[in-house]
């Protein structure tokens, strides 16, 4: 690990795995190597509306960013800290989450595999997807799947630009 160079680790989309806790790099932060942990609100909590997140970060980082009055409690949103900090006082909400985002993720990628369409093997909260076909023509499609599926929201779909209609 570089002692010159601050390493920063955004981990936005890490809590929707499973052994989390295991593969975070806070423990990195706090064995002493120069790294910065970015956390965000804003995926798994579902407060992206709110930009609200926090770091772990080395304490001359952190007492930096407090002079500068960077991230200080007085200059946040109250609403976003109170949503953000009632979202880290309740542990089954990001179990349930993350237990359902697992199992949409699934029904994707066996709609995906079944539909012989490449797909990425995501461990977030979406799927990115080759329709090989115009966008509007993969809009209607997939909006009838959807339905099947009963999801309640059809995912984007954007094709390359010289296929977008």
């Amino acid at each position: 690990m570089s002692k010159r160079t601050t390493v920063i680790v955004d981990e936005a989309y890490l809590e929707f795995e499973p052994d989390f806790a295991a593969r975070t790099a806070a423990g990195l932060r706090r064995a002493g190597e120069n790294v910065v942990v970015f956390r965000t609100f804003g995926k798994i909590y579902g407060l992206a509306g709110l930009s609200m997140g926090y770091a772990v970060a080395p304490q001359a980082l952190a007492a930096s960013l407090i002079r500068a009055r960077i991230g200080v409690p007085e200059t946040l949103d109250r609403l976003a800290l109170a949503a953000a900090t009632a979202s880290l006082r309740d542990r089954g909400y990001i179990a349930t989450i993350r237990a359902k985002v697992i199992a949409e993720r699934e029904k994707w990628n066996s709609l995906f595999d079944g539909s012989k369409l490449q797909h990425s093997d995501s461990r977030g909260n979406f799927v990115f997807f080759e329709t090989g076909r115009p966008t509007r023509t993969s809009r209607r499609r997939w909006a009838q799947e959807v339905s099947r599926l009963g999801a309640p929201f059809l995912p984007s779909i954007n094709g390359p630009a010289s296929r977008s209609d």
